[in-house]
């Protein structure tokens, strides 16, 4: 079988597995998948693949993930994540990868979505953690009876039916509508309830208008939801500028960069609650099938990134940093929003979703 050569091979070769992992072998002649299926690639039992789909939650090390990557080189290639050095999923990703080749595996112990808040942070984000006016990207903020996140970018409202215009700010779900069943016009407070001593309506700064609902059953790709401010903190928002005391302090975020292939291998870096300012790399993008344990379950994540933290940085992302903005380093491109992480042998790992896909479900733009 011809080994892969470029992007586009790649993405569809990768779009191919996903496709043929969820939902079997399909018809269509040219399926290279098709090829590697009838080849016992997959599985020597054939009966036995419906125990790898992504939405078989009995099965937890029956797991894969697959993205892009790509080497010093310049060559891409597949990524495949796994949970374990044994088991289905382990033996499906060397199949895969003795056949195709070009494919590196990855193995990832449980991914969990940054839901508890870490109390003690950096010393050198203390100042996230207090009470800020004005307001500013990466501070503490979160619901009265659910912790703290991290305030990840402002944005202009646009258009919203039957609601005003106006200034909001996003960050991930679990941070601004916690628990099964969150409520639309929720107070969000700044800092969050963990970072505290006690709430007063004086550290109100806004309210829930807006959310995309994590389900179980079917894949996500986003992990955000949306506040809008209260007037009187609207006026005193400047827009997305990197706070005093950090690196590239005064500079404004540009606009939201989309092309997801120019991420990888690039410098990034964001400024979250609990471990203030880190950096890291892309090391995969287009991640499909990404299996995070949130709450009491397990859901699945599609065209998420992952990033690795650069040496001096332990980790990129821990709990309390969620719904941070993922920045490029060289151009200040904000490119997403944490909200996941997980370990492997070298260490760390965290993941965020598209930010140009957040802004777009929620009709709104970054705030210049």
């Amino acid at each position: 079988m011809a080994k892969l050569s470029d992007l586009k091979r790649v993405n569809e070769t990768k779009n191919e597995i996903i496709y043929e992992y969820r939902q079997g072998p399909s018809n269509k002649g040219h399926s290279r998948i098709k090829e590697l299926w009838e080849q016992d690639i997959f599985l020597a039992e054939r009966d036995d693949f419906a125990n790898l789909m992504p939405f078989s939650y009995t099965y937890p090390t029956k797991r894969l993930a697959i993205g892009v990557g790509k080497s010093a080189r310049g060559n891409y290639y597949l990524k495949i994540f796994v949970e374990r050095e044994d088991g289905v999923a382990f033996r499906t990703a060397n199949r895969i990868q003795n056949k195709l080749g070009e494919a590196e595996i990855e193995v990832v112990k449980r991914i969990v979505a940054l839901e508890k808040t870490e109390r003690r942070g950096k010393k050198e984000a203390r100042s996230l953690r207090s009470r800020v006016r004005p307001l500013h990207m990466g501070l503490s903020v979160g619901q009265a009876q659910a912790g703290a996140g991290t305030l990840g970018a402002f944005v202009q409202i646009k258009s919203r039916q039957n609601f005003e215009q106006g200034i909001g700010f996003l960050s991930s779900t679990s941070v601004l509508a916690p628990g099964e069943r969150p409520s639309l016009d929720d107070w969000i407070y700044q800092p969050g309830q963990t970072d505290a001593e006690r709430l007063t309506s004086d550290f109100r700064i806004g309210k829930l208008i807006n959310l995309v609902e994590i389900v179980r059953f079917h894949p996500n790709e986003l992990d955000v939801a949306l506040a809008s401010l209260a007037t009187e903190r609207a006026e005193e928002v400047t827009g997305n500028i990197i706070p005093k005391g950090f690196p590239n302090a005064g500079k404004a975020i540009g606009e939201a960069n989309s092309d997801e292939h120019t991420w990888l291998g690039e410098p990034v870096a964001k400024i979250g609650r609990t471990t203030g300012y880190t950096e890291g790399i892309v090391t995969a993008v287009s991640i499909d099938g990404l299996i995070v344990y949130r709450g009491r379950e397990n859901v699945v994540y599609d065209d998420v990134f992952e990033i690795r933290p650069t040496p001096g940085n332990t980790h990129f992302a821990i709990p309390g940093d969620s719904g941070a903005m993922v920045f490029t380093k060289r151009k200040i491109e904000p490119i997403g929003l944490v909200f996941a992480a997980g370990t492997t042998k070298e260490g760390s790992v965290s993941y965020a979703c598209r930010l140009d896909k957040a802004l777009a479900a929620f009709n709104v733009k970054l705030l210049s």
